[in-house]
């Protein structure tokens, strides 16, 4: 069952964003900005615009120490940061307090305990809407300058070269037959179980733009 869900997933990215702090300056009470770092893996290297991620923050204040749970947060390819909609902003805690920081992507409004990858990966928004990423980092202080995570692919990629060597006759497609698309999420210890009772089925792959014959 491991390696059946193991077939279902993809590749990903790495980004940047600068400005410092000035002198003095107190952050508290200013937007908030994470700047990516995704683990490098075959394929993409940055977030594509738009693209959004969930952020849980929890500060070492003894009172109320849940700053914020699950907080859009969306890729702004301009400035290679993730940012929060204008809507519903996303501002520094006191400079007087650290705080622990767990981000994921993609982004779920639910919050569920089980993630899907998408059984039509044809497609880059299904390819790349199917590879689930963890970030974490502790004891973060107020800074204007933004915070670096960095995330880490949690499920694997399957990636098969064909050589057709059969003329006239073109691969349309491809088929990972048999997978297992649902995982269990632990957030808490950043990891994904296989769903033994969910029913095996069929992924269509995304053919790789750069590179004839491979699929992922």
């Amino acid at each position: 069952m491991k390696k059946a869900i193991s077939a279902a997933i993809l590749v990903f990215v790495m980004a940047g964003c600068s400005k410092s702090d000035a002198p003095d300056a107190d952050p508290a009470g200013t937007p908030l900005i994470v700047r990516p770092h995704i683990v490098p893996r075959a394929g993409d290297t940055t977030f594509d615009n738009g693209d959004v991620v969930g952020l849980s923050i929890t500060t070492s204040d003894d009172i109320l120490p849940f700053y914020t749970i699950n907080h859009k947060l969306v890729f702004d390819h301009t400035e290679n940061c993730f940012k929060a909609d204008p809507a519903t902003p996303l501002k520094w805690y006191a400079a007087d307090l650290t705080a622990s920081f767990v981000a994921y992507y993609p982004y779920d409004d639910d919050y569920t305990p089980v993630f899907e990858v998408n059984a039509d990966q044809s497609a880059k928004a299904g390819y790349t809407g199917s590879d689930f990423m963890f970030a974490a980092m502790h004891n973060v202080a107020p800074t204007l300058s933004g915070v670096t995570l960095q995330f880490n692919h949690v499920l694997s990629q399957l990636k098969l070269t064909l050589d057709n060597q059969e003329a006239g006759r073109d691969i349309i497609s491809v088929k990972v037959r048999g997978s297992i698309l649902a995982a269990d999420i632990d957030y808490d210890n950043k990891t994904a179980t296989v769903d033994t009772g969910s029913i095996p089925c069929d992924i269509n792959t995304y053919a790789d733009p750069d590179v004839q014959g491979v699929y992922k």
